[in-house]
């Protein structure tokens, strides 16, 4: 049997719709972060995205052959994943709006620029990035396939590990020990993993 968000009405309406919902958000993210710097044409914002569409278009072909189907009834990676990709969602808006001012899509360094550590910064270095990573991965459970589970968090995975340094190097040569110090004692995205 096909997974359900490829062939009935409501669960391809929640998942999708919320994608979109989620693209939207992003979309716009990226008109309220813009700058005029040179940064601002930064290739790792293509990347992700690329990435995260290659991803997305890969998963779903594989959920629609059936390639490692999850077992069990087939609404439980539905309501499973369009949930988790809610939690993702808000996660990663909790962590944006926790930095404020100084989100940005591209990597920049702005005017008085300091370590933020409140919010999940408290423990993750780059929370929004772990909030979009549980997002995609949601979209691959959502689909209700194993296969799909590993490509989207692959692919986003990869985006985010090249992503991760070059804004780690422009922190550290702008913040120094401050930012030093804080990455002693946070994780870049799972606790106590990574």
């Amino acid at each position: 049997m096909r997974p359900l968000v490829l062939h009935e009405t409501l669960p391809e309406i929640l998942l999708w719709g919320t994608f979109v919902l989620w693209l939207a958000l992003e979309s716009v993210l990226r008109r309220r972060s813009r700058t005029d710097s040179v940064e601002s044409k930064e290739w790792t914002v293509s990347l992700i995205m690329v990435l995260l569409f290659v991803s997305l278009v890969a998963a779903t072909v594989a959920a629609s052959k059936h390639v490692a189907p999850l077992p069990g009834p087939a609404w439980w990676p539905v309501a499973a994943g369009v949930v988790l990709l809610w939690l993702g969602i808000g996660f990663r808006l909790w962590a944006i709006r926790t930095l404020g001012r100084f989100f940005k899509l591209t990597v920049v360094i702005q005017e008085n620029h300091r370590v933020v550590e409140s919010g999940p910064y408290r423990w993750l270095r780059h929370p929004s990035y772990t909030g979009g990573l549980v997002a995609a991965t949601a979209i691959g459970l959502a689909e209700g396939d194993w296969v799909a589970i590993a490509i989207m968090a692959i692919g986003l995975s990869i985006a985010y590990l090249v992503r991760i340094p070059v804004e780690e190097r422009a922190l550290l040569a702008e913040l120094g020990d401050e930012y030093a110090a804080y990455a002693k004692r946070t994780a870049r995205l799972v606790p106590g993993l990574f």
